[in-house]
């Protein structure tokens, strides 16, 4: 019985020993695949936060050209009144006109 645990003792020693040689042979192998994913990760965190870059330009030119839209609105409805207040003036001098011709 002794010999036996002995046995068994030593193949469980063989496998763990066995174990340890395969894992030290497949760690740097391990390591470079860290590093390679590592510096994916980095990779595409430095894409994303040109992205942002990108984004936040693109919103801001989208707000100024709202306010430049807005500003133009703005000027266009000064400009439609002052159109209607010359056509007005017109209307009323053009019907002077006619009065005075008229009375001449």
């Amino acid at each position: 019985r002794f010999n036996a645990e002995r046995s068994e003792k030593l193949n469980l020693e063989l496998k763990v020993n066995t174990q340890a040689e395969e894992l030290k042979a497949i760690r740097p192998q391990l390591e470079a695949e860290k590093i390679k994913y590592e510096k994916a990760c980095q990779n595409f965190a430095e894409k994303v936060n040109a992205r942002d870059i990108k984004v936040n330009a693109l919103e801001s030119e989208r707000k100024q050209l709202l306010n430049k839209m807005q500003s133009v609105g703005r000027r266009n409805q000064e400009l439609k009144s002052e159109l209607e207040n010359t056509t007005k003036t017109l209307a009323g001098a053009r019907e002077k006109e006619v009065i005075l011709t008229k009375a001449i």
